[in-house]
């Protein structure tokens, strides 16, 4: 859903910044939210330019490695805005990624997207909740 909620302000506000939620999203909440969760390698990343419908910021290509759920492509096209939830990721970096629409993906760090290093636990939650009924 924060992914979601980041896209239509882009969409709609494209010069307004993004800023997160106060209150953190559970990896529970977050998981039922998602339409596509990935564990995913850094390919590319390409700035984008400030434009008269979209706020600056870097475009990723992101390589499937594992799908946790829903349908996931072989390759995913991500966007990052320069702003306040701005989720800056490294080339050949390996992230757990909570993605709401596939087109036009927007990613932030107002959720528990992450490094598989450093999302560890959030990892783990979304394996057991895949392999749970109770999801």
């Amino acid at each position: 859903m924060t992914a979601f909620v980041s896209l239509l302000l882009a969409l709609t506000l494209p010069n307004a910044p993004l800023v997160c939620p106060r209150e953190k999203v559970t990896v529970r909440d977050e998981y039922r939210g998602s339409d596509v969760v990935v564990v995913g390698t850094v390919v590319r990343a390409t700035s984008v330019p400030l434009s008269r419908d979209f706020q600056e910021g870097t475009a990723y290509l992101v390589r499937v490695n594992e799908t946790l759920k829903g349908k996931a492509p072989a390759q995913l096209r991500l966007f990052s805005e320069n702003s306040g939830a701005r989720f800056p990721m490294r080339s050949g970096t390996k992230y757990l990624l909570f993605i709401d629409h596939l087109e036009r993906s927007v990613i932030d760090n107002c959720g528990n997207s992450g490094t598989v290093a450093a999302r560890r636990k959030a990892l783990a939650t979304v394996r057991r909740l895949r392999q749970s009924r109770d999801r």
